[in-house]
């Protein structure tokens, strides 16, 4: 007697003929209140709109009142979060006499040699709960070919057998629908005008525990689908860029280069578009007029490269040099020197350092 009222004392967690008025609503759900819910769980609660202008094709007369056609019953299962798990077409009852009787005798069944049209269909959906759960309901139609088209023409028998199959699997699924929401099989037009009401619980993704499992489940359904990306072991050098030859520059700050001794002076790198897609060097034929290596030599006592570029032994990349000190250049200023001085010199030099 304690507990009873305890219970009756218990504030709802969700009192859906409150919110929802049976005078007002149609209600298509089976508990109207609910004590607790979960905190890994959210109601929803939706509101359909059925169309009464029978344009639409929502619903269709029937006697004295109006039923929902399998188009306004989708609309109600979409809303209420039904999902179809199967459609299995089944052995029609006349096969199946016929199959009892042939292997009583034990004689081979010999199928679709009798000229039986008729048609079986299984349909089972799953149907969210305000308890948490997923109801499981499985209904079957039949459609018996002859007393169906009793009364049909011969063009309209010949429809018939192209689509009495999709037929068959929709009134299953209607059965399914109608059994699952409650739905009765006629409405007078003036209760089909009220809103229908549907509820079902989904999972509170305000929860952090219920997000991060739905974060989890969601990349491991999408590994399923597209495959998992390859586990590479790297290292901080493997990631590391690697640096620019002209960072080893004093001075070079990315777009030009400042001496140290004049920081006044600054000396811009061309226009990066210059080198762009530039061809690879090939060293041009002297002047004959004009020995520029003799006076190279003769300039410089520091100069011990040639100044054709060379191929190191084992690498596959040119390494230029500047014709005046030796030093490493990159590709770059290789041909930005070549072009504007006519011999190859590194940014130092190319000033004026060093005596050249």
């Amino acid at each position: 007697m304690a507990a009873n009222q305890l219970a009756h004392q218990q504030p709802a967690a969700l009192d859906i003929s409150r919110q929802y008025p049976e005078n007002q609503f149609n209600l298509l759900i089976p508990i109207k209140t609910v004590t607790q819910i979960a905190e890994i769980h959210k109601p929803v609660l939706n509101t359909v709109l059925i169309s009464t202008n029978q344009n639409d094709k929502e619903i269709y007369k029937q006697g004295n009142e109006w039923a929902l056609t399998s188009k306004g019953l989708k609309k109600l299962a979409q809303a209420a979060g039904i999902e179809i798990v199967s459609t299995e077409p089944m052995l029609p009852t006349t096969c199946q006499k016929c199959a009892a009787i042939n292997s009583s005798v034990g004689k081979q069944v010999n199928c679709y040699q009798c000229g039986n049209k008729d048609v079986r269909v299984k349909v089972t959906i799953l149907v969210p709960q305000l308890t948490g759960q997923k109801l499981p309901i499985t209904e079957t139609k039949e459609i018996n070919y002859d007393d169906v088209t009793e009364t049909m023409s011969p063009s309209q028998k010949q429809e018939f057998s192209k689509f009495r199959s999709e037929m068959c699997e929709t009134k299953a699924l209607n059965r399914c629908l109608r059994h699952a929401m409650l739905i009765k099989a006629t409405y007078p037009l003036e209760e089909l005008r009220k809103p229908f009401v549907v509820a079902y619980l989904v999972p509170n993704l305000d929860n952090e525990a219920v997000r991060r499992a739905a974060l989890k489940d969601m990349f491991r359904a999408s590994g399923k689908l597209f495959g998992s990306a390859p586990q590479i072991d790297m290292t901080a050098e493997d990631i590391a860029p690697e640096p620019d030859e002209q960072d080893s520059f004093e001075g070079f700050t990315g777009e030009g280069f400042i001496d140290a001794d004049d920081p006044d002076t600054f000396y811009q790198e061309p226009d990066p578009a210059y080198y762009q897609d530039a061809p690879q060097y090939q060293a041009p034929h002297p002047d004959p007029a004009q020995n520029y290596q003799q006076q190279f030599e003769n300039a410089s006592p520091r100069y011990t490269q040639p100044m054709q570029p060379t191929q190191p032994q084992g690498q596959n990349q040119t390494q230029y040099r500047c014709s005046n000190c030796g030093e490493p250049i990159s590709a770059k200023v290789y041909k930005f020197s070549n072009d504007k001085y006519m011999r190859p010199l590194c940014m130092y030099c190319q000033k004026g350092g060093n005596g050249a």
